[in-house]
């Protein structure tokens, strides 16, 4: 079915990540109401959770508009989405990208997202990379995810072969990783923010 499929299988503790990055912060008690919460930030705080944010709602965008084509995972395909996410969620939607194809089915509808509050965040975070301490600041955020209208469908005759799914509060883990000063292939990417988790809550929203 998708992300919000694995994001309840690993909220359920169905599948583990070893990503080589650190654990996230801890995360307070979320918003029981699900309305957006309001807390103080300093400046960079802020410029980080708008970040975050913002590589959130252009990989959720990438992710329905790659999954609805339901084409096969060239490099064409993965340049549009893998960039904005990393860790476990890269590996993951790579893997969909790909059974899908294989399987001749294609995802129809979309999945929505509403942020709904800034569960935590970290920017002193460090992580040990090439033998070096890096930083990686780290945002944890919540947001309600509906599938509701999302299915995966055969794309030679349109049945239904999975879903709708359901409407859940999600974490999403965003990392800031710079692997310049370590970089040994051409092609690494500029330092971003990037998305390396989602985590069903199993609470509704």
């Amino acid at each position: 079915m998708g992300l919000i499929a694995v994001a309840a299988m690993l909220a359920a503790g169905g599948c583990s990540s070893d990503s080589g990055l650190p654990d996230p912060p801890e995360s307070p008690p979320s918003n029981p109401d699900h309305s957006v919460a309001e807390v103080d930030l300093t400046a960079d705080e802020e410029q980080a959770v708008d970040e975050a944010r913002a590589v959130f709602d252009q990989f959720m965008t990438a992710y329905n508009d790659v999954l609805t084509a339901g084409d096969p995972a060239t490099d064409e395909v993965l340049d549009g989405i893998l960039p904005l996410a990393g860790g476990p969620l890269a590996r993951e939607v790579n893997g969909e990208i790909f059974d899908n194809f294989q399987a001749g089915v294609r995802a129809e509808g979309v999945i929505e997202h509403q942020f709904i509050e800034i569960v935590s965040l970290d920017l002193d975070q460090t992580t040990v990379v090439g033998g070096e301490d890096r930083p990686v600041p780290t945002v944890l955020l919540h947001y309600c995810m509906d599938a509701t209208e999302w299915k995966s469908v055969d794309k030679d005759t349109g049945d239904v072969v999975d879903g709708p799914g359901d409407r859940q509060l999600t974490t999403v883990t965003a990392i800031y990783f710079d692997s310049t000063p370590v970089a040994v292939a051409e092609e690494n990417l500029d330092p971003n923010w990037e998305v390396t988790e989602m985590d069903g809550t199993g609470e509704p929203c």
